[in-house]
């Protein structure tokens, strides 16, 4: 029985093989559904586990699929995950390209959950380049649009992303404050993960502000909540953090401790 996150994260990674094989026969045998389902339901553990090049080749084998059998609903959920996929990889210019083409497909289709998805994406790849005014633009039409269908998930995450970008910009209490509005939410859904990357925004968010032990206090309440969330990328985002904060404050003794 997967009875936590960590237990589905664990039986992932031991079908991690299995999986890949699966999805490829699935595109082999021309069982269209199949596969794209099943890089579908494995898009959040390649996405915490950080793998890449698995999430990709299955991505792709789902988009041939849908494509074939016209599901432009699926083709869009897709697109959407790839855009994240890429962006993660670097591939900045494929990235937007798919969460552009995934968003005008929502439109057409009338899906506000589904264009809201790619907004974010496209937030996310404008911070990517350097362009925060426009990530805060895309980002603050998917807010108003998770408010519009009451989607605490969506609005949490985009609340969390907006104070990120406001943080670039150098507004560091108005992305604490965002951060702040994101973390009582995720609390509110009982999403561990999203949690623990509100934490670990809002340290960040003191550090930017030159404000090291508020940084350092928030980075070891966040550890542990990201530890559960099982996001390795956040978790190793923290350490490293707490690693250089104690460096900096002549601290060094305190850093293999810091890290358990």
């Amino acid at each position: 029985v997967l009875d936590s996150t960590e237990a589905a994260l664990a039986w992932c990674e031991a079908e991690r093989e299995t999986i890949l094989a699966a999805t490829r026969m699935a595109a082999a045998g021309d069982l269209h559904e199949l596969t794209w389902l099943l890089p579908a339901f494995a898009q959040s553990y390649y996405s915490l586990r950080a793998r890449w090049s698995d999430w990709l080749t299955t991505n792709e084998l789902g988009l041939r699929s849908v494509r074939l059998v016209g599901d432009r609903a699926a083709e869009a959920y897709l697109l959407t995950a790839r855009g994240e996929a890429l962006g993660r990889t670097h591939q900045l210019t494929a990235a937007q390209e798919c969460l552009a083409e995934s968003r005008e497909i929502r439109r057409e289709l009338g899906d506000v959950p589904g264009e809201l998805s790619a907004l974010i994406g496209l937030g996310v790849l404008a911070e990517q380049q350097g362009d925060y005014a426009r990530a805060i633009a895309h980002t603050t039409a998917a807010l108003d649009a998770a408010r519009s269908i009451d989607d605490r998930s969506a609005e949490s995450y985009a609340l969390a992303n907006i104070g990120v970008y406001e943080d670039q910009l150098g507004n560091s209490d108005a992305a604490i404050a965002r951060h702040r509005q994101s973390l009582v939410l995720f609390r509110e859904l009982g999403n561990v993960s999203g949690e623990g990357l509100a934490l670990l925004n809002i340290a960040e968010a003191q550090l930017r502000a030159g404000r090291p032990d508020a940084a350092l206090t928030q980075l070891r309440e966040a550890l542990p909540v990201i530890r559960d969330g099982g996001d390795r990328y956040d978790e190793a985002t923290a350490t490293t953090h707490i690693g250089r904060i104690l460096a900096d404050l002549g601290r060094t003794a305190e850093i293999g401790r810091a890290h358990v």
